[in-house]
């Protein structure tokens, strides 16, 4: 959804509206998904978080500035404090193989995505010092990084589900497969 929703911003919005229109999408979808939850609108609602690693790319590349950060950050924040409330009053009880785990599961990737583009934010102020000889070696995988990505959720249930893993070593061990 998220390279469907990209050419139609490219194709459609100009350069300098870009960030809005991907902020206000996202979360009118979460809105949407909270009201009618369904795969699109929970789609949409993410694409804030995917705009967010494009920004930072550019503010990377020098071709962008603090405020478009903090224009692209702001979605991002308001959905991980509409989150953040929902799961202060939420009764769910973390289970690692539950697929029920809403509101936790997208609290967690709002503010997971939150302190990664901040502390990536800071380290752009610093130079990006150590970042070329930090992520050099992962230009290697770029090439088959989606299909490695579209992959491993289907390996890492199937390896859940034949294993038989306690909770506690579910994440482990599914992580170094």
């Amino acid at each position: 959804a998220f390279y469907l929703f990209y050419y139609v911003l490219v194709r459609f919005t100009p350069p300098a509206h870009r960030t809005v229109v991907v902020g206000i999408t996202s979360v009118v979808f979460f809105l949407v998904m909270l009201a009618y939850p369904n795969q699109l609108s929970r789609f949409l609602a993410y694409f804030c978080i995917w705009w967010l690693g494009a920004v930072m790319s550019e503010i990377y590349l020098g071709r962008a500035q603090a405020k478009e950060f903090f224009l692209a950050l702001l979605p991002v924040a308001l959905v991980a404090l509409c989150l953040a409330l929902l799961a202060s009053n939420s009764d769910v009880e973390i289970d690692i193989g539950s697929s029920v785990l809403f509101p936790l599961l997208e609290l967690r990737h709002f503010a997971g995505a939150l302190v990664i583009a901040l502390a990536m934010f800071v380290w752009s102020l610093n130079g990006w010092k150590g970042f070329q000889p930090l992520f050099a070696p992962f230009a290697l995988l770029a090439p088959a990084s989606y299909a490695i990505y579209v992959l491993h959720f289907p390996i890492m249930a199937d390896m859940r589900e034949s294993l038989e893993l306690s909770p506690w070593l579910t994440i482990p061990v599914t992580a170094f497969v």
